[in-house]
């Protein structure tokens, strides 16, 4: 079941289940604590939500999420870093302006931002 919350700045869909819980406590490291407590408040929904849904994608055989092989990480870093340096040394200016990007998605969305 979905239901929405909204306030002054933001709407957000929210799952809600209905099927009986059964409490459990877990024991986190600190650093999971601090990073689940702030990916529950940037999602909006509950740390223990955050648990059930790891807990889905586990029993599913999913991955956590995309993007978590570290050699492709720091080849893309690496990549990246490479071309900020190459840039800097020929002094080229942006050949694009933050402005025309965005009339462009917002073009192709239809005037929707996501």
């Amino acid at each position: 079941m979905l239901y929405i919350v909204s306030n002054e700045t933001e709407t957000r869909v929210r799952r809600f289940s209905v099927a009986k819980k059964v409490r459990k406590q877990v024991y986190v490291e600190e650093r999971q604590e601090r990073r689940l407590r702030r990916i529950a408040e940037s999602r909006g929904i509950s740390q223990a939500e955050i648990i059930r849904n790891a807990l889905e994608r586990e029993m599913a055989g999913a991955s956590p999420s995309l993007g978590l092989d570290p050699l492709a990480w720091e080849h893309a870093l690496t990549f990246m870093r490479a071309l900020h340096r190459a840039r800097r040394k020929k002094k080229v200016p942006r050949s694009w302006k933050r402005k025309d990007l965005y009339k462009d998605r917002m073009d192709r969305h239809g005037g929707r931002s996501d």
